[in-house]
Order: structure tokens, then sequence, then C-alpha cells
């Protein structure tokens, strides 16, 4: 039988968050081109040891030591205790572990099978080409170096990957499986428009980031009528702060509920599975319990019955006690409950939709990072096939496809009035936050206007 937290984890296709986007990203390319197994090839682990050693085939002169040592450093995406990651800037590089895979490898199995054998060698060859004839010159360089390495190696064999629809999946509700095909498409138009792997792997990190704090509450059935607010102008305007604090923490309160109900409709499901009482008034037998449809080192239930009756008294039942231990109690190995939460706003904050706080304060609020603003440029180009458009018609793109809301207008207007109405008029926010928007736009070159009432915002120049 599986545990209730393996049930989750099952929901959700996650544990917690990935310490860097970046490395979701490279997860990704490695499920996308290999098998998932558990060990790596001699191939790998050798080449691994090369590049830590920095003593590179191909290389010569008095300086190659250290060139081989700078290009280890370049390239390592993420060092952990585990083992390290790398640019896959070689289709073999993205093999490598650095054990944080097990916290999103369902979530990207899952959309790595939603592409077709088409799709995942159309992205591929975007990315690579021939010998990685598609890559800028010097991760072209790179490309060489790694082949010199592992020249003469047997061929490493490409996954074969039995593409499952997300609509085919009955663990995935409606809002999920439309996020999974956003995030299939944007993947495969980014692949076409970044110059190199590097920069599609910090682009797609954002975008992995994105779509997974998004996947979490559709997972949790939240309803999104309230959109995700975004305020480039939330560290200089008090009413734009107010607003995307409360929309922060309306958020993260329904995705709290959600994973409540969910916790006592698994732990109802684990009770007749294992044909045991609900609530048992022992504390040996509700030890034992716990221990069968949580976890064998499951500390759930006190070894002193009178301070199990105590919990008992302060949270109703055993399931009101395994909740209060799994989302509060201080210490409580693999929270998986209060980890999953957490998870969804540090992937927002990663994604750049969220800041956790600014240094003067403690508030919490949603924010749009610059960086994220050229990430979703780069895929609503092409896929809006149009190379410049008014900024409001390109917000609402966002605003439909994303969840993104960066201007209060006809469509979430009476939720607006229901929840904040006392941060005062909409229309002095939209303007604070349409202002740094264009600001943000006009850093980065992407915006003309005709005129003060008339902004343009080029995708493509």
């Amino acid at each position: 039988m599986a545990s209730i937290s393996a049930k989750f984890a099952n929901l959700y296709r996650a544990r917690r968050e990935m310490s860097n986007p970046a490395d979701l990203a490279r997860l990704f390319m490695a499920r996308l081109c290999y098998p998932a197994d558990t060990w790596l090839p001699a191939t790998v682990t050798d080449l691994v040891k090369v590049l830590k050693g920095g003593r590179l085939k191909g290389l010569t002169g008095h300086e190659a030591n250290k060139f081989a040592a700078w290009l280890h450093d370049f390239i390592v995406l993420g060092q952990r205790k585990g083992g390290a990651s790398f640019y896959p800037i070689h289709p073999v590089l993205s093999r490598p572990l650095n054990r944080e895979e097990s916290r999103a490898d369902g979530f990207i199995l899952t959309l790595v099978r939603a592409f077709s054998s088409n799709e995942r060698q159309q992205l591929v060859n975007a990315l690579w080409g021939q010998g990685g004839q598609n890559l800028p010159p010097f991760e072209r360089v790179i490309y060489d170096l790694v082949e010199w390495q592992i020249e003469g190696a047997e061929p490493m064999p490409l996954a074969t990957i039995e593409r499952a629809k997300p609509s085919d999946d009955p663990g995935l509700k409606p809002a999920a499986v439309a996020i999974l095909d956003q995030t299939r498409e944007d993947l495969l138009v980014l692949a076409g428009e970044v110059n190199g792997v590097q920069s599609f792997i910090d682009h797609a990190g954002r975008l992995l980031a994105l779509a997974l704090a998004r996947f979490f509450p559709a997972q949790a059935d939240v309803d999104m009528t309230l959109p995700i607010y975004i305020a480039p102008a939330a560290d200089s305007h008090d009413g734009v702060r107010a607003l995307a604090h409360e929309a922060i923490e309306v958020h993260r309160a329904l995705f709290g509920q959600a994973l409540h109900r969910q916790f006592e409709a698994f732990y109802q499901e684990a009770v007749v599975e294992e044909e045991s009482d609900r609530d048992p008034l022992d504390a040996e037998v509700a030890r034992k319990l716990t221990k069968h449809i949580f976890h064998p080192r499951a500390n759930v239930v006190p070894l002193e019955q009178d301070r199990y009756d105590d919990l008992r008294e302060d949270h109703s039942d055993l399931c009101g006690v395994s909740y209060y231990y799994y989302w509060r109690r201080s210490g409580a190995g693999g929270r998986f409950l209060r980890r999953l939460h957490t998870a969804q706003l540090n992937l927002s904050k990663k994604a750049g939709i969220a800041n956790s706080r600014n240094r003067y304060s403690a508030w919490h609020y949603y924010w749009l990072a610059s960086p994220l603003v050229e990430t979703l440029l780069l895929v609503s180009r092409p896929r809006l096939e149009r190379d410049r458009m008014l900024v409001v018609e390109l917000l609402r793109d966002w605003r439909d496809r994303y969840g993104l809301a960066l201007l209060i207008d006809d469509s979430w207007e009476d939720v607006y009035h229901t929840r904040f109405r006392g941060l005062g008029n909409p229309e002095a926010l939209n303007e604070a936050n349409q202002r740094r928007f264009n600001e943000i736009l006009s850093e980065r070159g992407r915006l003309h206007k005709n005129s003060d009432d008339f902004p343009w915002v080029i995708l493509r120049d």
C-alpha cells in the first residue's frame, strides 16, 4: 500500500522545489534524451572525472590545465553534496545528477511523455543540430571538447518514450492538463528562438518553475478566478504592494486549505485499506497505524498514553493529530505538507513572479521580474505570429494563458471590489504598474511608442 506522503507525491508529481530552476530545465533535457535509469553509464562518470580533474584530451600548451579547470567551473550548473550537474552544451552533459532530481522528477517525466517523437527530435535539432552545428561558436568549441573526451565510447541509447497525452492521464485535473500542454508548446517555441543551450536552459528553467508553481494549485482544485497579480511597481507603490501582498496570501491560504482536505481524504482512504479503526484510543495501536500509513519512522504518536490523550483532546482525533504533526509540529521529519506549501511560493520566486520580502519590510508580494518578461516575450511572438502589438494585447494574452494579471481589468474587477475594496481606485494601481512595465520593456529595447497614448511592444526588431 502506498503511504500517504507517496500519494501526495503522486498527485503533485513533485516533493519540493529544486534549488536552481535551471536544474529543472537540465533534468527536462536529460529525461527527453536518455533513459531515466538510476546509474550513470561509464561514459558519463569518466567524463565527469576528467572535467573535475582538469585533464582534457585534445588541449595542449602550458595553460591547458588552467583552461580545463576554468571550463569545468563555467559549465557547472549545480554543485551539491550528492554530485554536480552541468549545462548540457553537449547532450551527454545532461546526464550527471546532483541528487535533487527526485524532488520534481514526476512532473518532468509527465511533461516529457507529452512530447511526440517528432517534437522531441525537433527540439533536439533546434538546440544542437547535427554534431552541434546549431550552437553558437563558443558553445560549439565546448561541444567538440566534450566529444573528444568520449571519442570511441559506445553511443548512449536515446530514450524510448511512449507518448502519453496529459488529457489521457486520470491523475491530472483539467487545469493541470492545460498547463502541461502550454508548457510543451512554449518549450518547443523557445528552442527555436534562443541562441545556444545555456540561454535555453536559463529561460526554460523560468518557464518550468512558473509551470510547476501554477501546477500545484491546479492539482489542488484551487479556483483561480483570482489571478496571480504581478507587480513591477511593488517596491515603490504602497497600494500595489498591498494588493500583491493580499493576492499572494489568498492563493497560499486556498492552497493550504486544499492540502488539508486532501490529507483528510487520503487518511480516510488509508484507514479503510488497513481495515483499521479511524481513531484508535490506545497509543500503541495508533502508533502502529501511523507507521503503516505514513512511514515506518513516523513519530506522530508519542510513547506516553497521557500525551497522546492530550493531543487527541486538542486535535479531535488521530487524523487531526497526524495533520498537526505534518503541518505544524516543530521538528517533524519530512513534513511533506509544509514542503509542498512552501515549494509553491519558492517556485514562484524562482520563476520571477514572487518575492518573499524586501530588505525594509516584512511584505510578501508578487512581482514581475525583468528576466521573466524577456522569457515570456521570447515565447509570445512566434506563438502569436506577430512582430509587434499593443502592450495591452500582450498583457491580455499573458492573463488568459498564464493567469498573470498586471492590470485590474473587467475580467477580475468584481473579485477586486469583493476582496480588496479597501485599497482604493484600481486605476491608480494600473497606472503605476503600466509605467514600471513600460520601463522594463524600454530597458530591453522592446518598446516603441508612437505617442504616450499608443504604446507598442516590439517583440522582434
